[in-house]
């Protein structure tokens, strides 16, 4: 019986490992541009994707993925930096304070 589309085996791998490093189904399904059915089976290894090879593809999509995300979160703390300092010209010494405190905590919520 003739099957659906096949998924591309780079896609498989990239599913792989956004699974390993923690992200969320729901979130792989609209990276990847899946099915979550598709996903799903992939990440529990149903049919052909039990037997998925760790090898030089795997290694360079996570290697990528770590550096997309670094890239990410530096522009991400680049422009929170930014705001702040906006925000910082106006502030009232009271919310300079609370801004150290923050710095200083390194953002740790006290308990």
């Amino acid at each position: 019986m003739a099957r659906g589309k096949r998924t591309d085996p780079a896609v498989a791998v990239l599913v792989m490992v956004m699974a390993e490093m923690g992200f969320e189904p729901g979130i792989i399904t609209k990276v990847a541009g899946l099915r979550r059915s598709t996903v799903n089976d992939i990440i529990q290894g149903h049919g052909p994707w039990g037997q998925m090879p760790q090898n030089e593809l795997y290694e360079l999509t996570r290697l990528r993925l770590i550096r997309v995300l670094d890239e990410y979160v530096y522009d991400f703390g680049m422009r929170a930096m930014q705001r702040l300092e906006e925000k910082m010209k106006t502030a009232s010494f009271m919310e300079l304070i609370s801004f150290a405190h923050v710095a200083l905590n390194r953002g740790e919520s006290s308990r």
